[in-house]
Formats: C-alpha cells, structure tokens, sequence
C-alpha cells in the first residue's frame, strides 16, 4: 500500500494497536479482486465522498473486473455521501 501526499499516516494514529497494524497490512484490493472465483457476482457500493477509499479506486476495481471478463459485477455510486 503507497502513500500519496496528504494521506493519513496510520503508524502515527492513536487508537487500537492491532487494528491499525491490520489495516496497514492489508492487501491492495486490485490484487485481492484478482482471486475471486470467476462464477461469484461482485457488488461495488462506493460512497463518491468517502475518504478511506475514493471514488478511483472503485473505477480502478471496475475496470479490472472488466478486463477479466468478470461476467457479473455492478458497481453503484452514491452521491454527497463518505
């Protein structure tokens, strides 16, 4: 997972220890997309104003699965909500 300019730096959070350490080592969606079995349906629901994960990411997702000729995968934005 890389940073980007502005985003928030997890190891510094104050908080649960090991929820910040699990959320750090999670694995990128794009590549977890990647494993899911052909015959399973992929629902994408995405809030255009949240801030954890963005609006590209979802349209990054989307085309994967298109790429993949992923058969069955939808995904629904929803406006002015994080």
């Amino acid at each position: 997972m890389s940073r980007k300019k502005g985003d928030k730096d997890y190891t510094k959070s104050e908080g649960c220890p090991l929820y910040i350490k699990s959320f750090i080592t999670l694995s990128s969606n794009l590549n977890t997309i990647g494993k899911v079995p052909f015959k399973t349906s992929i629902l994408i629901l995405q809030g255009e104003n949240d801030t954890q994960t963005t609006l590209q990411q979802s349209f990054l997702l989307q085309q994967k699965l298109t790429s993949m000729n992923q058969p069955d995968h939808v995904l629904i934005t929803y406006p002015n909500l994080g």
